[in-house]
């Protein structure tokens, strides 16, 4: 469960509170103005209950849900769209516009809810269920469908009844249902082009997509007509792009209602303002610097782990997060599906790793070229140092998350680097899902040709039983260990910077979810 550093006081953070904040922005600056006035042009009720956000430094690539495959686009999503069953805040599956399901032979049977009306008006029903899987199957290049499988027929039964039969990845496909299976009206996506449906998103969740101010901010207004009654509980969210140099200064001011990406260095500092608060929870989040290339001498075991006995985790979790991580010893994290929790991960020992360069004939003159989104660029510096310890030089370059997404998925850029690096979370809760991503050879990013990973893991994708896949996934994340096909580093203990009167309960993915969020009344 999470804990918060900042324990909520008696001051009143109401309308009074926000009021005074909106006459401040007129004096200083734009940012919350823009973003409060025009819930009050739009009758959207007190400004006091909107929620400004900031999940990311730049716009998203698309907002076409079967095209994303990063966590901060889909962060915008997931407020926007559904899928027929959901994973709750501890990570469990629930249904969701399916009220119930069930396994016959290798099809599996969703009944659906009835009456949920698409933002646009359109029914949702079997035929949406139907034209939603088939569009999202029939994209070759996007990740999302991957994570599904191999799916067959999709028969529809009845109005409210559909079958899906799953020819491959039947054990984990609930799970991937949840977080990459979205539902989309049928007669509007069809009379639009890919071009306009990245810009014109229509779904059947909470909020409902109003304006994209490019480069500033993504606006979303309650569904008044939401299928699940009592929600949502505020008038708005509203999404800002903001640099992170930023991102503190705006919190502290009151322009932003909540920072989910706080820097475990300034923890103290916000939890200090009677005004604010620190949320805390272990969770499904790991800055991930997994190999795409392995010419030279990156082909050799040894040098890969050496990389990894270069690694200082007590100094990297010290000085990138403050303490706030878990060190690891492969991708998976504590918590999921099929975590090896007995493996121990590399210590750091800087003889050892210049001991094993040396035997491998380390080349001095190579370099390691490591590509990164913002998010990881602290730790990839600090990893880059480590390895300058070891004799390993380093080339870093920088880019935000979609766009470095989006570049590596349509112009393959795997043999330009070495690494990637992002601080990546896990939404489906289970070990093969970072794995996948980076290792499986039909990944669009993953860059290893690896047999043994590759039966492995589709064995396990192939399995029902959660025991088993359970131990057949401890089985996988050993062979990554062993194999030293990333630089391991540690699971996140997420920190949330928020205003003191906000109630909103993070979720183990990490993802953010402003269904239940709300302001505490006085």
């Amino acid at each position: 469960m999470p804990s918060e550093i900042k324990k909520i006081s008696n001051r009143r953070l109401g309308s009074d509170h926000r009021l005074t904040l909106l006459k401040g922005s007129i004096l200083c600056g734009s940012i919350l103005f823009t973003g409060l006035i025009y819930v009050q042009n739009l009758d959207a009720g007190p400004v006091d209950n909107s929620v400004i956000v900031c999940d990311d430094i730049t716009d998203p690539v698309t907002l076409d849900p079967h095209y994303s495959f990063d966590n901060k686009t889909d962060n915008i999503l997931n407020q926007l769209y559904e899928g027929l069953v959901e994973l709750n805040e501890d990570g469990r599956l629930k249904a969701c516009l399916a009220q119930s399901w069930y396994w016959e032979g290798n099809a599996i049977i969703f009944n659906l809810m009835p009456g949920v009306k698409f933002h646009n008006g359109e029914p949702f029903d079997a035929e949406a269920v139907a034209f939603s899987l088939n569009r999202l199957m029939s994209i070759s290049s996007s990740p999302a469908g991957m994570q599904l499988g191999e799916l067959g027929n999709i028969k529809v039964i009845g109005p409210y009844k559909v079958a899906i039969e799953v020819k491959k990845f039947k054990g984990r496909f609930l799970n991937s249902l949840a977080a990459f299976a979205k539902m989309v009206p049928p007669k509007y996506f069809a009379a639009h082009d890919d071009v306009y449906l990245r810009e014109h998103p229509v779904g059947t969740g909470p909020f409902i997509f109003h304006r994209w101010d490019k480069g500033e901010k993504v606006i979303l207004m309650a569904n008044k007509n939401y299928w699940v009654k009592g929600t949502p509980k505020v008038e708005s969210v509203v999404f800002h792009f903001v640099p992170y140099e930023k991102q503190i200064d705006l919190l502290i001011k009151g322009q932003l209602d909540l920072l989910s990406e706080l820097p475990g260095t300034q923890t103290a500092r916000i939890a200090g303002y009677s005004s604010l608060k620190v949320v805390k929870i272990k969770n499904f989040l790991t800055p991930v610097f997994w190999f795409v290339n392995f010419r030279g001498p990156l082909a050799k075991v040894e040098v890969r782990q050496a990389f990894n006995y270069a690694i200082n985790k007590d100094q990297l979790i010290r000085y990138a997060v403050l303490g706030n991580g878990i060190a690891v010893a492969s991708l998976s994290m504590s918590g999921e599906i099929g975590h090896a929790d007995l493996l121990n991960h590399y210590s750091f020992d800087l003889n050892k790793a210049r001991m094993f360069l040396a035997h491998a004939d380390w080349p001095k003159d190579f370099v390691v070229r490591i590509l990164t989104s913002q998010q990881a660029e602290r730790e990839a510096k600090i990893i880059s140092e480590n390895l300058k310890q070891a004799g390993v030089k380093t080339q870093i370059t920088v880019m935000g998350l979609a766009e470095m997404t989006d570049s590596i998925i349509k112009k393959r850029k795997l043999q330009e680097f070495d690494i990637y690096a992002n601080l990546a979370p896990d939404p489906i809760g289970h070990s093969t899902f970072l794995a996948g991503v980076c290792f499986y050879s039909k990944s669009p990013l993953a860059g290893l040709q690896s047999r043994e990973f590759d039966s492995l893991y589709e064995d396990i994708l192939e399995t029902r039983e959660i025991a088993e896949q359970t131990e057949k996934g401890k089985k996988l994340d050993t062979l990554i260990h062993e194999q030293a096909w990333a630089l391991f580093t540690y699971q996140r203990i997420k920190t949330y910077g928020m205003s003191l009167g906000l109630i909103f309960k993070p979720r183990i993915t990490g993802m953010l979810d402003f269904n239940e969020v709300s302001w505490r009344k006085h």
